[in-house]
């Protein structure tokens, strides 16, 4: 037992040295990316002036400097520059490919990615494949049902891109799914939702299968985790299962490459942390609903914490590859984010009794409430995420819904309309009270819910799962 804690002890001092050396590395990599565009991206003064005219790129001298930087938001790039002058040497010449985000802002932002670029991100993503899913040495089919236009490149899986189609999905599935050792599903969570269920529906066994889901964009409700893998047949109780796991990676398209991802721990982390309100309110702080929660790589993103125009905290990110075609200096998107250290996350842990938590890999960690929209009802907030996570806290009730719904504020009360599934008429005789039990365990604030028909639910994004909803009724 001694020998087993010094060599604990050991292996805490080497993670904080190896974390702080990399926190150090990446402040000295953000400031020479900093005076890198100032130099060479032909729209980067012009933006900094707009933001501050008084601000002057010559004080920024070391890393303390460096926080006096102006950060930029989508509109200050995106579609007040031509693209070509936000890129380094201000052509797109070498640029191999362009992609866009999803506009659900009302602001389009966009990525462009030279050859090598374009390599780059391929090779990472095949590290990624390798690390989590062993992909080297277990053939990997790789399905990207992503949105029209979000590529996932890689040498190592074999990729097929069906979009937003659940009936490819299960097609490709049914056709190559025994040729392998494994297949990922990589899709937004309510597509997961979608093609899961059509499979069951359909015969499929998915138990037969190793099969694994990466989701990202929207926030998912760590319920849903439970109830996608209990149609996978996932073991959420064993992280070093051969069988299929759920990861989160938080994706962005101005970075191509995601922000962070889920690891082994963090994963643990946040499922503990969604049932133990202590280690809840420790980590996250006193927030309606548990974050996703990642880690990222320092080497090639320097996050600071910042706070936004509502008070709230937000990230604040600067890419650090100078062959980076459109370099981010000090960005944000404004969505309800923290950076910890790996030693800040190491002491809340401890400070739980939960030492055992502590992530492996020295990494730094972020964790993400999205965009933060929310009804409030006497001064008290309800999120979408509250409503998600009580939709999937029972697995029947989620079954009975398509998971898409709409809310308001009603006077004292919030109003929330449902949309039920179609595949499910029959079965839909105590939905009513299993989603009363159910708001009433994770909403704050008395709810009038209202179950609509599948076909007469009417939304002003169809669901075609190419778009992010809209939860809001105020958003339409």
């Amino acid at each position: 037992m001694v020998d087993q804690n010094n060599n604990q002890a050991r292996g805490g001092r080497v993670a904080r040295w190896v974390g702080k050396r990399l926190a150090a590395r990446a402040q000295r990599g953000a400031l020479a990316m900093f005076r890198r565009a100032v130099r060479c991206v032909p729209a980067y003064p012009d933006i900094l002036k707009a933001l501050d005219a008084g601000f002057d790129p010559a004080s920024v001298r070391n890393v303390a400097d460096f926080q006096n930087v102006p950060a930029t938001r989508k509109p200050d790039l995106f579609g007040a520059y031509p693209l070509s002058k936000l890129c380094m040497h201000g052509s797109l010449t070498d640029a191999v490919c362009i992609y866009t985000s999803s506009g659900f802002s009302g602001h389009y932002s966009f990525g462009a990615e030279t050859y090598e670029e374009e390599s780059r991100v391929r090779s990472a993503i095949d590290r990624m494949l390798d690390l989590y899913f062993d992909a080297r040495r277990k053939q990997l089919l790789l399905i990207n049902a992503l949105p029209a236009g979000v590529r996932v490149p890689s040498r190592l899986a074999t990729v097929v891109d069906t979009s937003t189609r659940p009936d490819a999905v299960l097609a490709i599935f049914k056709q190559l799914a025994d040729e392998f050792d494994q297949v990922l599903l990589i899709a937004e969570h309510p597509f997961l939702k979608r093609v899961v269920e059509m499979g069951v529906d359909r015969g499929v066994d998915w138990n037969r299968y190793t099969v694994h889901a990466v989701t990202g964009a929207e926030v998912m409700p760590e319920n849903f985790r439970g109830y996608l893998g209990s149609m996978l047949g996932h073991n959420l109780d064993d992280d070093d299962s051969d069988g299929g796991q759920t990861f989160v990676s938080l994706g962005i398209s101005e970075l191509s490459l995601s922000l962070g991802q889920e690891t082994g721990a963090t994963r643990r982390i946040r499922r503990l942390a969604a049932a133990d309100a202590k280690l809840r309110s420790t980590l996250f702080g006193d927030e309606a609903f548990v974050p996703t929660f990642v880690q990222y790589d320092p080497r090639t993103l320097y996050l600071e914490n910042g706070v936004g125009p509502d008070g709230r905290p937000i990230v604040l990110m600067t890419t650090l590859n100078r062959r980076r075609k459109i370099p981010l200096i000090r960005y944000t998107t404004d969505d309800w984010a923290r950076v910890y250290s790996h030693e800040e996350v190491a002491a809340l842990l401890n400070q739980c009794g939960r030492g055992d938590l502590i992530p492996r890999y020295p990494l730094p960690c972020l964790a993400m409430w999205g965009r933060g929209q929310c009804v409030t009802v006497a001064q008290q907030p309800v999120y979408p995420e509250q409503v998600k996570e009580a939709i999937y806290s029972d697995h029947d009730l989620a079954a009975a819904l398509t998971g898409d719904f709409q809310m308001r504020q009603d006077g004292d009360r919030v109003a929330i309309r449902f949309q039920l599934n179609a595949r499910k008429a029959a079965e839909q005789a105590d939905v009513p009270d299993r989603l009363r039990q159910a708001l009433h365990s994770y909403l704050p604030v008395d709810v009038d819910a209202t179950l609509v028909a599948f076909g007469d639910f009417h939304h002003s994004v169809p669901l075609t799962y190419q778009h992010k909803r809209h939860y809001l009724e105020s958003q339409d």
